[in-house]
């Protein structure tokens, strides 16, 4: 998935022969830290077969709706399984290690835990002037379950200390076409929107959260789940810079990976043509050189575009 980011002209001085300037504002985020999400890929406790306890998460609470009756005890609709053997009709193809956690279509049946810091060592909170991205591996379809079933993905802040409240994430929605095999999860993403620091949950642990939304209509059937991610982002401002270059000129930006750029210019803004092709971030600078200038008053711009 790709995600176009512009940044727009800022300013503009005469240079060079006419040559314009240039400035920049962010519109786009980089990744800053992988934050530690516990046992995100289900490998603990090792199963040889399934296992019901989930280690560093918690079952949602048993609404009182619920009736356990039948053998279908609230604490089996969530639990972790070991992947079938590579050739096998049900094996999972490219599973984050060896097991992956079931949850079934039962209204607010799921799984919640904290998240950690990048060294791991102390509970990660929402920092102000950071976006955060939030990903999961997901397989549905399972035990017939019915086109239109959803799933919420999201991170939450305690309120009270007892109750979870959502920030923000991504309801995940059962379809053929969604879910095509059922031997190969797919990759869901979402970016929030930066925390503000007059925000409720600024300087709050962060949670996350893995509910069923099905409704006691279309009830039924089964998720697998694998791969929860959680990065913490920060605003990616590539400085715009210029020297002059054998009476040219030389633009010149820091770069990020995961990022491309392509210089644009335009005798009058809005009318971009583009300046040579996309070049990839690295991690260090990039530059392009141009053609000194027949005297006439050129604008200059950054397209940077996030590559997923």
């Amino acid at each position: 998935m790709k995600r176009d980011w512009i940044l727009k002209m800022g300013r503009r001085a005469n240079l060079l022969a006419g040559l314009a300037g240039l400035g920049a504002c962010w519109t786009g985020w980089a990744a800053d830290e992988v934050l530690v999400v516990p046992n995100g890929s289900f490998e603990s406790p090792a199963t040889p077969f399934v296992s019901l306890l989930i280690q560093s998460w918690q079952r949602t609470p048993k609404p009182s709706w619920y009736v356990e009756e039948g053998g279908f005890q609230w604490g089996q609709l969530t639990g972790i399984f070991l992947n079938t053997a590579p050739g096998a009709a049900d094996h999972i193809e490219a599973l984050d290690g060896r097991q992956a956690a079931w949850l079934f279509a039962v209204p607010e049946a799921g799984v919640f835990g904290g998240v950690q810091n990048a060294a791991g060592t102390s509970a990660a909170v929402f920092e102000a002037g950071r976006a955060y991205r939030l990903s999961i591996d997901v397989l549905g379809a399972g035990g017939n379950m019915l086109d239109g079933v959803e799933l919420e993905v999201s991170l939450y802040r305690w309120v009270g200390g007892t109750n979870r409240v959502a920030v923000g994430g991504m309801v995940i929605t059962n379809s053929a076409a969604a879910f095509p095999s059922r031997n190969r999860l797919t990759t869901y993403q979402r970016t929030l929107p930066a925390v503000q620091a007059s925000d409720p949950w600024a300087g709050e642990a962060i949670g996350i959260q893995v509910v069923s939304r099905s409704t006691q209509a279309n009830q039924g059937g089964y998720w697998d789940i694998d791969r929860i991610r959680v990065e913490a982002l920060a605003p990616h401002v590539p400085e715009l810079g210029f020297e002059p270059v054998d009476g040219g000129l030389r633009l010149k930006w820091g770069s990020a990976v995961g990022w491309r750029y392509r210089v644009r210019e335009a005798a009058v803004i809005g009318l971009w043509t583009e300046v040579g092709d996309f070049r990839n971030g690295d991690g260090k600078e990039l530059s392009v050189q141009l053609p000194a200038g027949n005297g006439d008053q050129r604008f200059y711009s950054l397209l940077a575009e996030r590559v997923e």
